[in-house]
């Protein structure tokens, strides 16, 4: 990428990206494989400090760059306007629920030939 010495190092001149955990949170508990803990387990709980191209852009799980009050005073607006606009969807979706339930219930019944929990094949 073109990136070497710009990237994957902490040192003057780089660009400081970093993520700080707190590792003490309960999603590490018992710490056994930090790469599993992160895919599995992390939800963003954990993250005390993000620093982006060297600048502190989220301490204590607030976000620094933009502020949050604002824009969740613009969400609250602007909610009843978007749940209006999906009230036709949600009526169609009521519609059609009684063929999807039908529809599940009888792919739930039919034998395909292996127990689709585990992924074998039924033994005769």
């Amino acid at each position: 990428m073109g990136l070497r010495g710009a990237v994957g190092t902490l040192e003057v001149g780089a660009h400081a990206d970093l993520i700080l955990l707190d590792l003490s949170s309960a999603v590490f508990l018992p710490l056994t494989n930090l790469a599993n803990h992160l895919v599995y387990g992390e939800d963003g709980g954990s993250v005390r400090r993000v620093i982006v191209d060297g600048h502190v852009v989220v301490s204590d799980g607030r976000v620094l760059t933009i502020d949050e009050e604002a824009l969740l005073d613009e969400v609250r607006e602007l909610m009843p306007a978007w749940l209006e606009a999906l009230e036709p969807a949600g009526a169609w979706a009521t519609r059609l629920r009684p063929a999807f339930d039908e529809m599940y219930r009888l792919y739930a019944e039919t034998d395909v030939g292996f127990d689709r929990w585990t992924g074998h094949r039924e033994r005769s």
